[in-house]
């Protein structure tokens, strides 16, 4: 399993670097670009909680820290 994380976490480094080229080369999708990379890393953070959660372990925590690191990053890269 642990492989099948390091896979999401690749392929998600890598989309969203591919997010920050497209915003580059296309100035005008800069705004959609900062958005589709914040819910690639929302899915990032969450897909390994919801094996977790299916487990029988308590997530609260980690699901309260995560809302917080992407409502982080949505207040500064868009305001």
């Amino acid at each position: 399993m642990k492989k099948k994380k390091n896979k999401l976490v690749i392929g998600a480094s890598l989309a969203i670097l591919a997010m920050f080229l497209m915003s580059i080369v296309w100035p005008a999708t800069q705004q959609i670009a900062k958005l589709i990379s914040i819910v690639i890393f929302a899915i990032a953070c969450f897909a390994p909680l919801h094996k977790e959660q299916r487990e029988g372990k308590d997530i609260t925590a980690y699901v309260i820290f995560y809302i917080c690191v992407i409502g982080f990053l949505a207040y500064l890269l868009f305001f």
